[in-house]
């Protein structure tokens, strides 16, 4: 697949439909403290990296244990879910080799969720939740913040997980 420029929308409504995940790939790791510093760079226009991905061959796909990407992030460990067919019917079956945290860390924080165990403590997020359950990010809109020469590493964005609408 040559290189080409998509929008992460676009990328993100392939997640689970034609972008999957070959089991070679490790377990969804990040915390939400990281989920956040990636959505605060993609709101400021940095750089994120590339993807790679490569397109699998019909005559190839049984030869891959193919997963989904989590739609649930979980603070005790994430698990892929593995596909129960052999991917007959997808169309342009593509397995993600490198960028997997970034793109599920996007599936998480624009189209799921993220589950906490007890009394977890979110340090940039400065929310700290004394019962199970799940949380979600949000964006403030109309805040901005100054970001000086000493701490370029702030968030610019209002970005925060939370247990309920804020």
């Amino acid at each position: 697949m040559p290189y080409q420029e998509e929008t992460i929308k676009t990328i993100v409504d392939r997640l689970n439909t034609q972008y999957f995940l070959p089991s070679i790939q490790r377990h969804y790791v990040w915390k939400p403290d990281q989920i956040i510093l990636l959505f605060d760079s993609i709101m400021r226009g940095y750089p994120i990296s590339s993807f790679l991905f490569w397109e699998l061959k019909q005559e190839n796909r049984g030869n891959w244990e193919v997963y989904k990407f989590a739609e649930v992030g979980n603070s005790e460990g994430t698990n892929h879910e593995k596909l129960a067919s052999k991917a007959d019917g997808i169309q342009n079956l593509t397995l993600v080799l490198d960028g997997q945290q970034r793109l599920t860390s996007m599936q998480i924080g624009l189209k799921g969720k993220y589950k906490v165990r007890k009394n977890i403590n979110l340090k940039m997020t400065e929310i700290i939740f004394q019962n199970t359950g799940f949380i979600w990010i949000y964006l403030k809109i109309l805040h901005q913040k100054m970001i000086t020469r000493n701490s370029p590493e702030s968030l610019i964005m209002a970005l925060s997980f939370s247990k309920k609408n804020p």
